[in-house]
């Protein structure tokens, strides 16, 4: 072989014929593709001559890559990734100020149907949904370590807790319907 590149005259049996015909075919191309093509056949060589420092060297920068991400303190802000005056950041800050004065955006709901698969307006289920809520309002309770006691769901939630509201008001209407016809 003659030419202008010095290659080590190395014999392989994981070489094809494809890789032997890519490897006669320096001298064609553009000046700069064949310059890129010297660079890298060199850094080949290089790496192959010295591979377990490579190696080495590799792993060092790993390790050091895993501490940094180990010792970095994580912080979850989804709008860190949303463009300014998108959107979605002022439907996101809307939503927030809906469900939520301060703190994270939280809204508990109970979802009741009847055993019976009927209708849940009818006087007697409507009022034992009705104690439902009442029990999960006042017998629900958290332990609020900066107080350092037990507190009720009306106690601990500061925003949006009349989510259920609406049933208990169609309740006393519902009521106050059937005891003006009786």
């Amino acid at each position: 072989m003659d030419g202008s590149i010095a290659r080590p005259r190395r014999q392989s049996l994981l070489i094809g014929q494809r890789s032997l015909d890519v490897y006669n075919e320096v001298d064609q191309g553009p000046r700069f593709v064949r310059w890129i093509i010297g660079k890298f056949r060199n850094w080949g060589f290089l790496i192959a001559k010295h591979a377990w420092l490579a190696i080495i060297i590799c792993l060092i920068i790993s390790t050091l890559a895993m501490v940094k991400i180990l010792l970095t303190k994580q912080a979850n802000d989804i709008t860190g990734y949303t463009p300014y005056g998108a959107r979605a950041k002022d439907e996101y800050l809307e939503y927030q100020r809906f469900f939520s004065s301060s703190g994270l955006p939280i809204a508990a709901y109970l979802f009741i149907v009847a055993k019976d698969e009927g209708s849940m307006s009818r006087p007697d289920y409507l009022d034992e949904t009705i104690q439902v809520l009442n029990f999960a309002l006042n017998n629900i309770t958290m332990y609020d370590s900066i107080s350092g006691k037990n507190e009720t769901f009306n106690q601990f939630c500061q925003s949006f807790c009349q989510i259920n509201e609406p049933v208990r008001q169609f309740y006393f209407d519902n009521e106050r319907i059937y005891s003006i016809k009786a």
